[in-house]
């Protein structure tokens, strides 16, 4: 079993060679109470009809929620000051805090304040996928802020795009944080 173990070190680090965003995916429970999780294997899947994905453990809380019937989440890109809310959700052992929610609407799970972008989504299907399972959802209300720059996450480690001149897009440095 050592081998296989080094195996899945081996390519847990070969993965962390690719960067991603850093997300926050917040959902509500039959008894009102709001989980959330720190997410970076999220990507979009379609456009027409316009859907993502999300991995998620599948012995975590999170998968028990988001594999019930029409099951709606959120998911909140967050901006490079936001690395102790990702540090935040990261504990599948505490309670999400209010204190970094908004609402941007009167019902349904909240979304991060002060993120680089949102998304409302409702689960379309669920797909095992070994350890994980890949939630595939439909994007049903989304709003970008485009003045904040994206928290990153490559090699194990949370770093952060600023800006030189012009467009972070066109001409940025990338720091670890």
């Amino acid at each position: 079993m050592a081998g296989d173990a080094n195996r899945s070190r081996q390519f847990r680090q070969v993965c962390g060679r690719f960067a991603t965003g850093v997300t926050v995916i917040l959902t509500e429970a039959e008894d009102g109470h709001i989980h959330g999780m720190t997410a970076n294997a999220f990507m979009s899947v379609s456009l027409e009809p316009l859907l993502i994905a999300v991995a998620v453990h599948r012995h975590g809380r999170m998968a028990q929620l988001m594999s019930r019937p029409d099951c709606t989440f959120t998911l909140s890109m967050l901006s490079h000051q936001q690395q102790h809310v990702a540090e935040a959700y990261a504990h599948s052992d505490r309670l999400p805090s209010a204190e970094h929610w908004e609402w941007p609407r009167a019902s349904g799970p909240p979304v991060i304040g002060q993120a680089q972008a949102w998304m409302r989504c409702r689960v379309d299907h669920v797909t095992d996928a070994g350890d994980h399972l890949l939630v595939v959802s439909q994007a049903l209300a989304f709003q970008a802020d485009t003045s904040r720059t994206p928290l990153v996450f490559y090699g194990g480690r949370y770093w952060e795009y600023l800006e030189r001149q012009g467009d972070w897009a066109d001409d940025w440095l990338l720091l670890e944080r």
